[in-house]
């Protein structure tokens, strides 16, 4: 009889699963980075604008600060990217993740529906001989 190779697929379909899951983690935490980051800088940003409208006589500082504003809605704008490309990037691996667990349940599903299959047949032999049993004992007595 040959060998099952069910098992065998099912191991890797599982592997593929938990790298998967894996792969969604590192994702999350690289969209969580991203989103701080963001936040710390749109927290920067409000804090140097209040500032600056603060101060009554820095001439110097006020003429500074269009340079500073470019460079820093720059930096946010980067920062916006990031976490879009993060956010895109784990939506592309929740799917791969879902994709890899539909496919371990299919597996699953059919090793079940095998075993039942063995089942159903170890039954029938089984019944099988113990109908021949019944008919040798009622033939010779």
């Amino acid at each position: 009889m040959a060998r099952d190779p069910l098992p065998v697929l099912l191991r890797l379909r599982r592997l593929a699963q938990d790298a998967a899951q894996h792969e969604l983690g590192e994702g999350v935490r690289a969209e969580f980075a991203a989103a701080v980051r963001l936040s710390d800088l749109d927290l920067t940003l409000e804090q140097e604008t209040a500032a600056v409208a603060g101060v009554a006589d820095a001439d110097l500082l006020r003429a500074a600060y269009p340079t500073w504003l470019a460079h820093a809605r720059r930096v946010r704008r980067d920062a916006q990217a990031a976490l879009d490309a993060a956010t895109e990037r784990t939506v592309a691996l929740r799917l791969q993740l879902a994709d890899a667990r539909a496919a371990t349940r299919v597996v699953e599903a059919l090793q079940a529906r095998h075993a039942a299959v063995r089942a159903a047949g170890e039954a029938r032999r089984e019944q099988r001989v113990l109908d021949e049993a019944g008919q040798r004992r009622n033939g010779s007595g």
